[in-house]
């Protein structure tokens, strides 16, 4: 209970009157170590254990080498490592073998983690997407893809953390075809819904492969809690390939989703700049540096309006001349009202 609420001196005064005080009680002071990241602690504990000859079991190898990635003690972690080895643990436990997987990735060390999984008698969809996820970061593409495949030929099926480290691995070979037949596999052959990353790895590859069409119709599809962001994904794409007339609306769409933020101004201002759009680019500045947005209803209101407000439709701005704009863009005489 102390444990679990964090209180570890309180946790500690129990721990010293338990008689005796065996593996399970060690493993509990020392998961919570752990779990609240205090893991030179729980290296501490485990030093304990040895110096009062207490046998650690799976539980307490499975703690102290979360502890090792967390910190990074490559040493200490080789040396348990070498103890599981010993005493033959791994034949019977997937579960401390995926976690010495990760922490052999976390170290960097991505041929041991490989040696770890290839030592296993039976291999989990765990064990594969730790070491593919390994891989894909360390941008080890062709490893990753290989990795794929044993998984695939072990009829192991892939879960969302492989679907997310594959559609990565897809980006930066390149491979579009490739990595949208993986998405659409996810539901149709193996009934996992692409959650938030996964549609995000497409959309953006979609966006710089130069298929921004593709992108906007895959966001239409799917519900997305972070729509700014995607449609700023998709306008950075625009602004790659020069495309100022989809761009625009892209641009609309990421001002409804956060008519606050900034980013997407300077994106569609540098759209047009490259275009040659010199005063639609200036417009489009003046906009962001005098805060003033467009509204989910395309309007947006001072809070108290005067007689001698102006109106100005959204479409408009981009065609008025620079200088007087920019003049009723600054006033702090008059209200401006758009529509």
């Amino acid at each position: 209970m102390y444990v679990k609420c964090g209180t570890f001196p309180k946790a500690h005064a129990v721990f010293k009157k338990l008689s005796p005080q065996d593996a399970p009680s060690w493993n509990a002071l020392i998961t919570g170590y752990v779990l609240d990241g205090k893991c030179e602690q729980a290296l501490s504990c485990f030093e304990q254990m040895n110096c009062r000859a207490i046998p650690p079991d799976a539980v307490t190898y499975g703690c102290i080498l979360r502890a090792c990635a967390v910190i990074h003690a490559r040493k200490k972690g080789e040396q348990i490592h070498a103890e599981i080895a010993r005493q033959g643990l791994l034949h019977n436990n997937i579960q401390l073998g995926n976690i010495l997987i990760d922490m052999y990735v976390k170290f960097g060390a991505l041929s041991k983690a490989h040696d770890v999984l290839k030592e296993l008698p039976t291999r989990n969809v765990v064990s594969w997407s730790t070491l593919i996820a390994g891989y894909a970061q360390c941008g080890k593409d062709r490893q990753a893809l290989e990795c794929f495949e044993f998984m695939q030929h072990e009829g192991v099926p892939p879960d969302a953390i492989t679907f997310v480290s594959m559609l990565n691995v897809c980006s930066h070979l390149g491979h579009v075809e490739e990595a949208h037949s993986l998405f659409v596999s996810m539901d149709t052959a193996y009934g996992v819904k692409p959650n938030l990353e996964c549609c995000f790895c497409m959309i953006d590859l979609f966006g710089r492969a130069g298929h921004i069409e593709k992108a906007i119709h895959l966001v239409q599809q799917i519900p997305l809690s972070d729509s700014y962001n995607i449609w700023l994904s998709i306008l950075g794409a625009c602004q790659k390939y020069g495309d100022v007339h989809i761009g625009r609306w892209v641009f609309e769409q990421a001002i409804l989703a956060d008519e606050n933020n900034g980013l997407a101004y300077i994106l569609m201002a540098n759209i047009y700049a490259a275009a040659g759009m010199q005063e639609d680019a200036m417009i489009i500045e003046a906009m962001r540096m005098s805060r003033i947005w467009k509204s989910a209803t395309h309007s947006w209101q001072s809070t108290a309006p005067s007689n001698n407000s102006h109106v100005f439709a959204f479409d408009d701005l981009l065609y008025l001349k620079l200088p007087s704009t920019h003049m009723q863009l600054n006033s702090s005489e008059e209200d401006v009202l758009i529509k």
